[in-house]
């Protein structure tokens, strides 16, 4: 459910999306909740906050919540900012110590003049496999930790950072539209002749666009469908400038 924390919208959604959901029920979070709130003025009082709740977890040895506070407390940093490949880290750190929903193996594909990260949760004697991937700003740890909710299924599942995202982005591969490239990179790499694929928000075009060059997805699944960037650029305009014709010269 959708909470109202605070009255900045932006420190309110991120919060929601943080939190909601995966620690609503979680006593001590919630606990944790009441002295962060406060304190979340600005973009640094967002940051401290966060990341002095994030160490006090790391050192109790709460490692997925740790994981969550450094996640928190990394997304408002300028890339510039000495601190942000720190959170980042921390935040990567954690989340493998405290993650145990799947057996899983992690990799470094081979892309351009770095590597695409892959984590492969394993299923055992499955016999089909999925690629799962997010959008525009979105780290492969989210996707990882959503796929409990598919445990069980008879799929190998590789979760992977593309172009513009998580470690990928911080090696300066940039977002790309022609989603096949990364795609077909990986289908190459472990060897797959079929794979089904699901994209989530603005994976909900980059995987349809995908599957219409590469032969190899049999299936797809857009979750959910983002296909216009400029779309959202013109919903936050008034009513009376969203259908103006606009010279792009």
């Amino acid at each position: 459910m959708f909470k109202q924390y605070v009255k900045n919208e932006q420190f309110n959604l991120q919060i929601n999306r943080f939190i909601n959901d995966e620690y609503e029920n979680d006593q001590k979070v919630q606990e944790d909740l009441k002295s962060i709130i406060p304190q979340l003025k600005d973009e640094e009082s967002w940051f401290k906050a966060w990341n002095d709740k994030a160490i006090a977890r790391e050192q109790d040895g709460d490692f997925s919540v740790a994981s969550t506070y450094y996640q928190a407390s990394e997304f408002y940093l300028s890339p510039e900012d000495p601190r942000d490949e720190n959170a980042y880290r921390k935040y990567r750190e954690n989340f493998y110590k405290g993650f145990n929903d799947f057996e899983y193996e992690r990799y470094q594909v081979p892309y351009e003049n770095g590597y695409l990260p892959v984590v492969k949760l394993v299923t055992p004697n499955a016999t089909k496999n999925l690629l799962l991937f997010a959008g525009y700003d979105s780290y492969m740890e989210e996707m990882v930790k959503m796929s409990k909710f598919l445990k069980g299924i008879d799929y190998n599942i590789y979760v992977f950072d593309g172009p513009g995202q998580g470690t990928a982005l911080r090696q300066g591969i940039h977002l790309i539209h022609n989603w096949e490239n990364p795609v077909s990179v990986i289908l190459d790499y472990f060897n797959l002749k079929r794979a089904s694929a699901v994209g989530m928000s603005l994976g909900g075009y980059l995987v349809m666009r995908a599957a219409a060059f590469e032969k190899r997805l049999d299936k797809v699944v857009a979750f959910d469908i983002f296909y216009s960037f400029f779309d959202a650029l013109r919903i936050r305009m008034p009513y009376d400038q969203k259908f103006q014709k606009y010279n792009m010269e």
